[in-house]
This record gives C-alpha cells, sequence and structure tokens, in this order.
C-alpha cells in the first residue's frame, strides 16, 4: 500500500480520460416511468439500469442497494443512472438537462411513526426483543402525568394520602427525599435522548477512477475494504474478480463512512468506464456527499429504570428507535451492538431491551464509528446521572455499586485521579445550589462516564469479513509479512511482535500489499481490526515459524485466518447469559477495550456559550507496543466526539438534510478543545483498539457536565447555545 497511501484519486487523470456525472431521483418516495436525455453530442453516454449487463445491485449481510434504480424511488438523490463524457463542464451541463418522470408517493416520516409507537403505524420495519428476569414486577410504578382508571372509593383514598395529586412515581420520589432512605423502597426513573445524525466530512469525498487495460480492469479508489469493491463491481459487471485490480488510495479519517459506499459509486464508475471503453473518473461533490451519501442513523432512545434508595440497579427497560433510512446494509451490525452496549458496564439483573429500526426515506443511515455504540452510550450515561442526581449520589458511587466486574473500576479511579473528580464535582454541586439565578457568575460542571470499545465484528451475516496474514522466512533471515492496511504506527506494533517472538532485527521486516494482488483477502478496516484482529494472527504466524524453522528448510511460509464467530445473539436459548455479553467469557467482541472520561464545562452567563475547561480519557488497552501511537489514536477523536455533541446540527426536512446556519460542516477550531490528558492501565494482553474509545465516551461526559450545569438531563445532541437557555429557563421555572 506504500505506493498509493499519498494519492488522492480524485488527482489521478489518464490519456482519453472521461468524466461522469450521476442522475439523480428528484422525488422523496415514487415510481420510476422514464428517463429522457437531451441530444447527446458524439462521445456522450447516458447509461441506466437496462445497462447493467450483471445484478444491478450491491450486496451486503444480507442486504441489496441498487447500483442504479429501476423501478421504485426510495429517497431524495437516489442515483438512477450516469452521464459520462469527455469535458466535466459539458457533461454537468446535460446531466442537468436530462428529464426525468416519476409517480409520486407518501413518504415515511421518522418523528411521526416514533410519536404513533405503534405497530400498524409502522412501515417496514424490524423489531429486535431480549429480556432477562421480570422487569414489570419492578417497574410497576406508573409513569408521571398517567392517570388512574377511575376508582371514586380508591380515588379519595389515594387523594388523602396525596393530597397534590401527584402521580405515583412522583410521590415516590417526594417520600424519597422528605422521609429517608429504606432498603425496599424504590425509585423509576425515567429519560429519553434525541440523536441526531452525524455526517462523514472526509479529506475527499466519494468516488473512484477506473480504467480497463489489455486484460484486467484497474481501479483506484478510497475504500476501508478493497475486496468488496472487486466482489461488487464483478458482480455488476459480469466481469471475472481474478482480473479486477483494486488500488486503495489515500483515504484519510473515513469514520467508517467509506467501507460500503466506495463500493457503490465505484460499480457506477466501473460500469460507465466497461460500456464506454474509456478511463472514467467520478468524483461527488461536497454537496452531493452531503445530501445523498451515508449518514448516522438518527435515533431516539429511552431508558427506565428502576432503583433501590441505596443505588442498586433492580430492572432497566430500553426502547431504541433507529432511522435507517432507505438502506442500511450493516443494520444487523448496529442492531446486535445496541442491544449490547444497553447496560454498558452495569450489572443489571433484570432487563428488557426493544429495537426498533425504521425505514424511511431518507438516504441511507448506518454505520459511523462504533456502529452505533457511541449513541447508547451518550444516553445510557446521561440517564444514569440523571438516576444519581434523583438518589443525591455521587456518580462513581452508583457505578461501583452496579459494576458488573470490579477491575473495570480502575479505569473510572483514574480518571478521578486525574481530574479530581470528586472534588469538582461536590463543589460545583454546592455553588450551583447556593446561586440566586445565573447571573451569580459563571457556572461549572465536571461528568463522568465509563464504558467501553468493542472490537471486531459481532454478527455473522457479514460472510466476507474474514482477515488472514501470510509470513513468509527467507533463508537469509528477512521477513515479509502479506496482508493490508498499514499505517506507520501499525507496522510498528506488527514489527515489534516478529522480532520479538522471532528475534530478528526490525530492519528484516517487510510488508507487501498495495493493491488486491498482494493483499491477503481482507475484511473491513474498521473497528480496530488491524490491531484486534492483524496483531494476534501475525503474532500466531512467527509462533508457527519458531516452531519450524529449526526443524524445516527456509523459507518457511505460514498463513493465519480469522473469520467472526457465531451471532451472539443466537449462542443460546438461556436468555441470562444471553444478556450478559461483556463479562463473561462468552463475550461476541474480539476483545474490548474499558474505558472512562471526565469532562469539566464552564458556562458563560451572558451568551450561553459552553467553554471546555478539560478533558480526561483512562483506558484498558492492553500492551502498547508505540505509546506516542496509542495516544494520538485517542487525541484524534477527541474532536470528532466533541463535533457529535456541539457542533454538526443537522436538520431534515421534507426528506432532505439541511445544515445549520447554511453550513455544510463546521470545523471547530482547535483553540476550543483543550489539550486532553490520556492514561492507560497496560498489561501484557494482546493490544486492544482504541479507535473509537473517546468518540464512544465523551459526549456521555459532556453531557453529565452540562446537565450538572443546568439542571436538567441533556436530552439530545448536539447542544447550542438555544438549548442551554431553554435548559437554565425551565429550572427558574420550576423554583
Amino acid at each position: 500500500m506504500d505506493e498509493n497511501e499519498h494519492i488522492f484519486f480524485s488527482d489521478l487523470k489518464f490519456p482519453g480520460q472521461y468524466y461522469g456525472v450521476l442522475i439523480r431521483s428528484p422525488v422523496r418516495h415514487g415510481k420510476l416511468i422514464s428517463i429522457v436525455p437531451p441530444e447527446l453530442p458524439d462521445g456522450y453516454f447516458l447509461y441506466t439500469a437496462k445497462d447493467v449487463p450483471g445484478k444491478n445491485y450491491l450486496e451486503l449481510n444480507g442486504s441489496v442497494v441498487p447500483v442504479f434504480t429501476p423501478d421504485e424511488i426510495n429517497y431524495l438523490g437516489e442515483p438512477l443512472g450516469i452521464l459520462v463524457g469527455p469535458d466535466y463542464e459539458i457533461t454537468e451541463d446535460l446531466a442537468e438537462k436530462v428529464e426525468i418522470q416519476a409517480e409520486t408517493l407518501e413518504a415515511v416520516d421518522f418523528q411521526s411513526v416514533f410519536e404513533k409507537k405503534t405497530k400498524d403505524s409502522i412501515p417496514p420495519y424490524i423489531i429486535h426483543s431480549e429480556s432477562k428476569g421480570d422487569c414489570e414486577k419492578f417497574l410497576r410504578i406508573k409513569k408521571a402525568g398517567r392517570k388512574k382508571k377511575a376508582d371514586p372509593q380508591g380515588e379519595a383514598a389515594e387523594n388523602s394520602q396525596n393530597p397534590e395529586n401527584k402521580t405515583e412515581a412522583e410521590t415516590v420520589e417526594k417520600k424519597y427525599k422528605t422521609v429517608g432512605k429504606s432498603k425496599n423502597e424504590l425509585i423509576v426513573v425515567e429519560s429519553c435522548v434525541d440523536i441526531s445524525p452525524q455526517d462523514h466530512f472526509y479529506a475527499e469525498t466519494p468516488g473512484a477512477v477506473v480504467r480497463q487495460k489489455k486484460d484486467c480492469l484497474e481501479i483506484y479508489t478510497a475504500t476501508q475494504w478493497p475486496f468488496h469493491v472487486r466482489k461488487t463491481v464483478s458482480l455488476v459487471l459480469n466481469y471475472p474478480s481474478d482480473k479486477i485490480i483494486v488500488a486503495p488510495t489515500e483515504i484519510g479519517e473515513a469514520l467508517d463512512g467509506k467501507i460500503w459506499m466506495p463500493s457503490l459509486v465505484t460499480a457506477q464508475t466501473a460500469l460507465a468506464s466497461f460500456l464506454c471503453k474509456k478511463p472514467v473518473k467520478v468524483v461527488l461533490s461536497r454537496n452531493e456527499d452531503f445530501l445523498y451519501t451515508l449518514k448516522s442513523s438518527p435515533a431516539k432512545i429511552e431508558y427506565r429504570t428502576a432503583v433501590s434508595t441505596e443505588g442498586k440497579i433492580k430492572a432497566m427497560e430500553t426502547n431504541v428507535w433507529l432511522n435507517i433510512g432507505g438502506y442500511s446494509p450493516f443494520l444487523s451490525e448496529i442492531i446486535a451492538r445496541t442491544s449490547i452496549t444497553a447496560s454498558g458496564l452495569y450489572n443489571i439483573e433484570n432487563q428488557k431491551i426493544n429495537i426498533t429500526a425504521v425505514r424511511t426515506n431518507l438516504p441511507p443511515m448506518g454505520a459511523m464509528n462504533g456502529f452505533g455504540e457511541a449513541s447508547v452510550f451518550f444516553a445510557l450515561e446521561s440517564h444514569m446521572a440523571l438516576v444519581a442526581e434523583k438518589l443525591n449520589m455521587l456518580p462513581t458511587e452508583i457505578k461501583k455499586i452496579n459494576a458488573a466486574e470490579e477491575k473495570m473500576l480502575a479505569v473510572v479511579d483514574k480518571v478521578c485521579e486525574s481530574s479530581a473528580f470528586l472534588r469538582k464535582y461536590t463543589a460545583y454541586e454546592n455553588l450551583n445550589k447556593k446561586r440566586n439565578n445565573i447571573n451569580d457568575g459563571s457556572l461549572r460542571g465536571i461528568g463522568l462516564t465509563w464504558g467501553y470499545q468493542g472490537n471486531g465484528f459481532v454478527t455473522t451475516t457479514i460472510d466476507e469479513a474474514q482477515y488472514s496474514v501470510e509470513m513468509t522466512m527467507e533463508t537469509n533471515g528477512e521477513i515479509h509479512i502479506k496482508s493490508g492496511f498499514y499505517s506507520p504506527s501499525m507496522k510498528e506494533i506488527l514489527s515489534t511482535i516478529a522480532a520479538e517472538t522471532l528475534d530478528v532485527e526490525k530492519k528484516l521486516i517487510s510488508f507487501t500489499g498495495s493493491d488486491t494482488t498482494d493483499m491477503s483477502s481482507t475484511g473491513p478496516d474498521t473497528l480496530s481490526s488491524k490491531v484486534a484482529i492483524l496483531a494476534p494472527l501475525v503474532s500466531k504466524c512467527c509462533s508457527s515459524i519458531q516452531r519450524q524453522r529449526f526443524r524445516k528448510p527456509l523459507p518457511i511460509t505460514v498463513k493465519k485466518t480469522y473469520k467472526p464467530v457465531k451471532n451472539p445473539l443466537e449462542k443460546s436459548a438461556d436468555q441470562n447469559e444471553k444478556m450478559s455479553y461483556i463479562t463473561t467469557a462468552r463475550s461476541p467482541f474480539i476483545s474490548s477495550t474499558p474505558g472512562a472520561c471526565a469532562v469539566e464545562l464552564e458556562m458563560d452567563p451572558l451568551n450561553y456559550d459552553i467553554k471546555i475547561r478539560g478533558i480526561w480519557i483512562s483506558c484498558a488497552a492492553g500492551r502498547l507496543f508505540n505509546r506516542h501511537a496509542a495516544v494520538n489514536t485517542v487525541k484524534k477523536t477527541v474532536k470528532e466526539a466533541v463535533s457529535k455533541i456541539i457542533s454538526e446540527n443537522i436538520n431534515i426536512e421534507d426528506g432532505k438534510f439541511q445544515a445549520k446556519d447554511g453550513i455544510l460542516f463546521d470545523i471547530l477550531s482547535s483553540s476550543y478543545i483543550p489539550e486532553p490528558e490520556i492514561t492507560f492501565i497496560e498489561s501484557k494482553d494482546i493490544p486492544s483498539g482504541l479507535g473509537t474509545i473517546a468518540y464512544n465516551l465523551l459526549p456521555g461526559a459532556y453531557g453529565a457536565a452540562l446537565a450538572q450545569i443546568t439542571g436538567r438531563v441533556t436530552s439530545k445532541t448536539p447542544v447550542d447555545a438555544e438549548y442551554v437557555y431553554n435548559c437554565l429557563e425551565e429550572k427558574e421555572e420550576a423554583k
């Protein structure tokens, strides 16, 4: 990959190159009737679904996404065809003149479906439910605001004890606060958060350059999964896969948005190149990328928890509603990880999880860093901060009482020590309560979260996600490692493993894998697969060579392959076992990285602006072969995490994404984010991933700190000055 790692495909140009512009749907939901191009000059061509020689779809995870929609349109801007020609400006002008006729159909609105919450109102959907124990036994206290059935005699008796006519939940809370703690007394806490979509902002937008050579098809694209690109193009063109060469180019920070989308755009580009017999380049504009490509799934997440006044969680119910747009190929992975993450690192004896995925007429929704883990951790930790507040407990107390495993508390202790969390939290609580109003000076808050990063896929439906490493020891002692996705830090880790195991110098170790002809079959570069999968495979290869090198003649070549384990949701019929993913030997992840995060905030009462005073992160990531690289890996996702919680305000109006203030991506200034303090709890274990730990944990810590300032649970992402103002106004009105 060395040859291509610093090349952007959009900078490539070949002799006789054509340019492609996608023809897109003008309606949100409808039936395609006709596509009529203007009169095309010589050398200009329009290709649609009828021109596809093979299968007109991308296939992944049991789902299909059309290359070009032949009939039903599922979102505004869905690709219907591609117009190509030798001059980009003329091609673009001709594409705008293509006339599209479509019958408009009623579109599905996620918010309307969520508000009705009945199966009859849900369009094609997927529901996943799990439970263990008896949640209802502990959650029978009625929700605040829900009235009991009319019973004059019973109502009079109740009113005599509850003269303010409060609901049962409110009465229990009031009783706890006025009478004191009782071991048998329960309090039910409820919360709901609204997670907005997040955009993948790339250094280079999706696209590809494809050219035909004498005996092969050569592809350049920025992708996290070159072998899926090859497979998709092969199926679409009905072309031998061994004659397709995919050379991955510079990808930058992909945020898991370039796993399957490049396969789709490349297939569209390859079709045009294959039919017109010319090299073809397609590069989506920034506007196209924002409006029509993958976003993280918007979600509504509700928690309802029964907890004793001593802080022990007795039952927890989680309801998750996911907006998956018109297509979501990784939906099974997102649902599985959402279900696994719902209880975090807490030990929940009685638990119920319901996940409803709603297909709507929006562009594809799905993978973002962590495949949905960050959204669930934000909702869970915001909820648990509220639980702690209701019980007048420190956030650390509620975690210690309910920790699934005591050793997980080490990361919490580390963060508390480095951030002085306990001292600051107590001081800010006392100061904020003593204020007469918000104009008494700046308000401060500090929040604490804990959780983990799950490494590797947990669903078996991703059959192509196998990873292989091939290693050869030559007669002169040189070591050649063949796989793919080698960052400089990853080369350092793998070289260290090989050098220590085989007792050779690092200068004798080399890597191959610049394109699919000299890579081992490799799944997507995501979920810290490089560290979680490739490092153990290299270690196994080294051990195998070490056993053979003094018994067999050199050179010796060995190959080790990883395939996903059986889907954890199908492991056992025992529901109690199915709810204990992260804390048992049956953990569905290849490995997991526990972590904790604290964020300190200060609010200016004049303009409600929030300043981040400090960020502290601690995690247990096994052995660190390169501490500097590990710190940088965590730091670079801090900015993405802060962006998620405060700046990426994407609205959806009439099936179209609308950016706040018309800005497609509000890039945060580095000066806004203080230098985070990163600490590690090291061990001799195989290194585990760090690529999403900050992204998973920081938003929840920010939300908890903001809640200490506003006195209200942080119920949405992103948050802005207007949201903070409204929370403080509600607080004042409640006095």
